[in-house]
């Protein structure tokens, strides 16, 4: 299967003439994870037709990708924008979506990853269920 992503990230550092580089804002822009077929063809040998999906949908792969992906993302940028506050602010997150339910999956998925160590935002991995 050929996956198709697109990943932009885009990091602001402000720096003072006396001090390091701080990094105050990172923005991301990604495409939906890896999704069954849209049109299935009965020559790329697949089962899809009697798998209890959508076509188009989200894979299990594909949400798994942006839970990994989350999990990176909090491991990179969570101590450099907060230090060591481990709790969720509405105030500084914003997230949008298409309504298109893989694009959707694909988010939730990602910040389950991003916010699984948050203290008030209760998840762990055995909560997810990709398969």
């Amino acid at each position: 299967m050929n996956i198709c992503s697109i990943f932009l990230l885009t990091i602001i550092l402000i720096s003072t003439s006396a001090q390091e580089p701080q990094l105050i804002f990172v923005q991301q822009l990604f495409r939906h994870g890896a999704r069954y077929p849209i049109y299935p063809s009965p020559l790329d040998g697949s089962d899809f037709a009697v798998k209890e999906h959508s076509l188009g949908e989200l894979t299990s792969q594909g949400k798994a990708m942006h839970y990994m992906l989350g999990k990176m993302l909090f491991k990179d940028y969570w101590s450099k924008l907060f230090g060591s506050n481990l709790k969720y602010h509405q105030s500084k997150f914003f997230f949008k979506s298409t309504d298109v339910n893989r694009t959707i999956e694909s988010a939730q998925s990602q910040f389950l990853g991003i916010f699984e160590n948050i203290e008030s935002v209760n998840i762990t991995e055995s909560d997810l269920k990709y398969s």
